[in-house]
């Protein structure tokens, strides 16, 4: 007596769909979520370029749309004080610019830290200096960020090597 094959009584479509169906969901849900976490990461990389422009360019409008309402830090101050101190700072230098020179992300949902060495130069009176590094040296801030209806922006900035509390 002939034992009958399972797979030779279904359907072609059957078999295939069987057979591919969980494989390409799976697939499909991680190239998903990889897509996602990317464009993510696409768009803080976008936040710190526009950051680095309102520096340089000294846009405190600009400045002022990545600078989440909720920030706070451990200095006590809030979006308005680092608003304040942003303008004194593009009042007191003839040119300003930043040089990024790592950044480390890290996303979890609606929430991310980031790790960015910088450099920052300055002119003032015809003279160039670093406020921020050195030639062979990068400062390193982190800071926090969260998906807020206008995208992302910072809500805390910690800078390891300043004095913690407001004086």
């Amino acid at each position: 007596m002939m034992q009958s094959d399972p797979w030779r009584d279904r359907k072609p479509t059957e078999f295939f769909r069987r057979q591919y169906l969980i494989p390409g969901v799976v697939t499909i849900g991680l190239v998903g979520m990889l897509m996602y976490v990317r464009s993510d990461r696409r768009a803080i990389g976008i936040m710190v370029d526009r950051s680095i422009d309102a520096i340089e360019s000294e846009d405190r409008a600009l400045l002022s749309a990545l600078i989440s309402e909720s920030y706070r830090d451990d200095f006590g101050y809030g979006r308005s004080d680092v608003l304040a101190i942003a303008q004194d700072f593009f009042d007191a230098f003839d040119d300003i610019n930043v040089t990024v020179e790592s950044e480390k992300i890290e996303i979890d949902g609606r929430h991310a830290t980031m790790d960015v060495q910088f450099k920052v130069v300055v002119s003032y009176e015809g003279q160039r200096g670093y406020i921020a590094g050195a030639p062979q040296q990068a400062e390193t801030i982190r800071l926090n960020l969260a998906r807020e209806p206008p995208g992302w922006q910072v809500v805390r900035a910690d800078h390891p090597r300043l004095h913690r509390g407001r004086k």
